[in-house]
């Protein structure tokens, strides 16, 4: 009888315990956003999301605000695309 492994338990897998403990990068800022959707000329879903996370947490600068108005007013006047 064979034993099929997985890929963690691989003596090849490079991954080990540093794949839980890995760090995930910390979302764009807003004006990362800002960058990215008018280099881009569209708001992708996840710029979106990140825009909405950050407009919920409530502790936005004002310049921060003053950057998701423009995009909002820069999509409703079809300068940028929504994907």
């Amino acid at each position: 009888m064979s034993v099929s492994r997985t890929v963690w338990e691989s003596p090849s897998f490079q991954g080990g315990e540093d794949v839980k403990n890995e760090k995930f990068a910390p979302p764009p800022s807003v004006a990362e956003l800002f960058f990215q959707a008018w280099s881009s000329g569209r708001l992708t879903e996840n710029g979106r999301y990140g825009l909405r996370d950050a407009f919920l947490n409530g502790q936005l600068h004002p310049d921060d605000l003053t950057a998701v108005n423009r995009l909002v007013h820069a999509v409703r006047r079809g300068w940028l695309a929504m994907e």
